[in-house]
């Protein structure tokens, strides 16, 4: 009786058993699908590419796709489009040039990746900086003029430059200046004639100079004293013989 009873039950059991395992078997088979996202450089600018990329983990097999929506500061799409998954990596890359529509405006974007396969999906967002005008970089050189200058007198040379100035000074040769005096006397029956001779050389200083004036005078006294001595000597001579018997 009670056997009867047991086989009578066992096929709602059955039936019981399968019906639960068809409910929970996808909740324990189901994996977890996470996908990254990124740009290339943190801002852009005029007409620049923008490269995106990311890994979609684990690899989900073949056929499955990552769809890239960027959006700008207004949330107006500027770019969309699906990007092939590696069946075996799980990587994936789009790119895209940046400006061309009014939507390119400046400001932050957002990059949205949304990847979806098996029934299961994942989603990630980045974000970059725009501008719509390009930078540029300007090179300035300047150049350095110099100068130089020459008078009659002394010779001057300057040299001017960005960082200083430098002056070289020449002073000309010194100059000799000759003169020459030639005194003569005649006395009946004889001529005596004295030359003097001076030199004067000027150069840096002004001792030279003076010291030719000095033996100048001196030879022109010396010469005096010896004129006057010779006079005395020709008076004696002729008071001596008009004396005589």
């Amino acid at each position: 009786m009670a056997l009867s009873k047991a086989l009578r039950t066992a096929p709602l059991l059955a039936l019981f058993v399968l019906v639960t395992a068809l409910l929970f078997a996808p909740a324990f088979a189901a994996t977890t699908y996470t996908v990254s996202v990124q740009t290339d450089a943190a801002s852009y600018s005029g007409t620049q590419n923008i490269m995106i990329s990311g890994v979609v983990s684990p690899a989900p097999g073949a056929n499955t796709a990552v769809v890239v929506t960027i959006k700008n500061p207004s949330n107006a799409v500027v770019d969309i489009g699906p990007d092939p998954v590696n069946p075996s990596t799980g990587a994936y890359s789009h790119v895209t040039v940046a400006g061309g529509t009014a939507n390119w405006v400046a400001g932050t974007y957002i990059v949205n990746a949304t990847w979806g396969g098996y029934g299961s999906t994942a989603t990630q967002t980045t974000t970059f900086n725009y501008s719509p005008t390009a930078t540029s970089t300007t090179t300035s050189t300047s150049s350095t003029a110099s100068s130089t200058s020459t008078s009659s007198s002394s010779t001057s040379k300057t040299t001017t430059s960005s960082s200083g100035s430098s002056s070289t000074t020449t002073t000309a040769p010194p100059t000799t200046t000759s003169s020459s005096t030639s005194t003569s006397t005649s006395l009946p029956g004889t001529s005596t004639t004295t030359t003097t001779t001076s030199s004067t050389e000027s150069g840096g200083g002004g001792l030279g100079s003076l010291t030719y004036v000095i033996v100048a005078a001196v030879v022109i006294v010396v010469a005096g004293l010896g004129i006057v001595m010779w006079r005395r000597k020709v008076a004696t001579g002729f008071s001596q013989k008009s004396t005589a018997p």
